[in-house]
């Protein structure tokens, strides 16, 4: 027959040496509070200063400050280079798609090479290590693919090296060069006529409709 302990024996069982044992912990972090979703996440909130101070910023990048709504500040192409010059009035949709598309194989390209980006020294294409958990058939294809690219790049027009190094930046590593800033001063007619026309170049290959 099974005795049956008192709560004062219990509390004698958890004394050790005449002191309480500890409470007893959870695994892990501690909950955080506040409110949340249906899923258990918490809903974040945002600090009422930040959205100004970046709607501020990406006015400034589109040399457009106070001139947009805060529906056009908010486009999400606001935040990239390819898709500021492309609401700049720069680039028309057709060659801002083209640089989509070539920027995301080049990148890809980079992943599966195991490239160190962006600006530091990528070898040419066809010379890279490829990784060794990559497919050798998908890793030929994506080199000969960009290969390509960059060729028609260089065959674009008299300026075919700044032209692959401005669709680098641009493109690829999504960094827009100084002279394409919305703030400088001056112009800088080769380095357009470089990129546009690569661009249009890349847009038949990709046969992407005019506008």
């Amino acid at each position: 027959m099974t005795t049956p302990v008192s709560s004062a024996s219990s509390a004698s069982v958890a004394a050790i040496g005449g002191r309480k044992a500890p409470p007893r912990r959870r695994a892990g972090r501690p909950r955080k509070a506040g409110t949340r979703h249906a899923c258990g996440q918490l809903v974040q909130t945002v600090d009422a200063a930040i959205l100004p101070q970046a709607l501020e910023r990406r006015a400034d990048l589109l040399g457009a400050a106070g001139a947009l709504s805060t529906d056009q500040l908010l486009d999400q192409r606001a935040g990239q280079p390819l898709g500021q010059l492309l609401l700049r009035g720069r680039l028309t949709r057709r060659q801002h798609d083209a640089g989509q598309a070539v920027g995301g194989l080049w990148r890809a390209w980079l992943s599966l090479a195991e490239a160190p980006k962006p600006h530091a020294y990528v070898p040419e294409s066809g010379t890279g290590v490829g990784r060794p958990d990559v497919d050798p058939d998908r890793w030929n294809r994506t080199d000969e693919r960009l290969a390509h690219a960059r060729a028609l790049i260089r065959a674009s027009g008299p300026h075919g090296l700044l032209a692959l190094t401005l669709v680098e930046g641009l493109c690829a590593d999504e960094i827009m060069p100084r002279r394409f800033e919305a703030n400088w001063a001056g112009d800088w007619p080769q380095g357009w006529a470089a990129l546009t026309g690569a661009l249009d170049v890349l847009a038949d290959h990709y046969r992407i409709p005019r506008d």
